[in-house]
């Protein structure tokens, strides 16, 4: 279960989403470790082993793209709160991923970490063959994984900044959800 501390009063109506928004952006053991859990000032505190949410997803593996920090992060939690395994995709932050990892393990799901940059369609090959050897065919594919541009204008953008934009926002999630289809339909479902 989670309580507020000082300023949880203010965390009701507009404040709320607020509140929601900063949450996954601390989530990092949320799930599972008893720690106090500052979040822009408001202090969460975190009980070991919260009762899991429900098991409407039991049986189902998951699998969520860019999942070591931030909303992936919160995303694989829910999924796995709601009783699905889930694989963290990470490109960089392995020691983030291992946390993530663990924080699902603790609520009694299955979970492993798979390195792979998402526009980098031979590693998302092997990502999802070992995937679905650990942990079985993928029944959710959340394609959460993202990169910010530099911000620059147009006519100072660089065509292969451009292209690993693309790569990374649509070319992956198209070829990562051609990859997990087949599973899918042999299930006749998937999502």
């Amino acid at each position: 279960a989670i309580s507020t501390g000082e300023g949880a009063a203010d965390l009701v109506g507009p404040r709320l989403c607020q509140h929601v928004q900063t949450r996954a952006r601390c989530a990092r053991g949320i799930a599972a470790l008893a720690r106090v859990v500052d979040c822009a000032g408001a202090k969460l505190v975190v009980a070991t082993n919260p009762p899991v949410r429900g098991t409407r997803l039991a049986g189902k593996v998951c699998v969520v793209t860019g999942a070591s920090s931030g909303i992936g992060e919160a995303i694989a939690l829910a999924l796995a709160e709601d009783g699905a395994d889930v694989a963290i995709n990470y490109r960089r932050d392995a020691d983030a991923a291992k946390e993530t990892v663990a924080a699902i393990e603790a609520l009694g799901r299955r979970s492993a970490a798979y390195q792979a940059s998402v526009d980098d369609l031979a590693a998302d090959e092997a990502m999802v063959e070992a995937i679905c050897r650990d942990l079985g065919p993928v029944d959710i594919l959340i394609n959460n994984a993202g990169i910010a541009s530099r911000g620059q204008s147009v006519a100072d953008t660089d065509p292969a900044e451009l292209e690993h934009v693309i790569r990374t926002h649509a070319l992956s999630a198209h070829h990562l959800s051609k990859l997990v289809i087949p599973g899918m339909q042999q299930k006749e479902r998937g999502a």
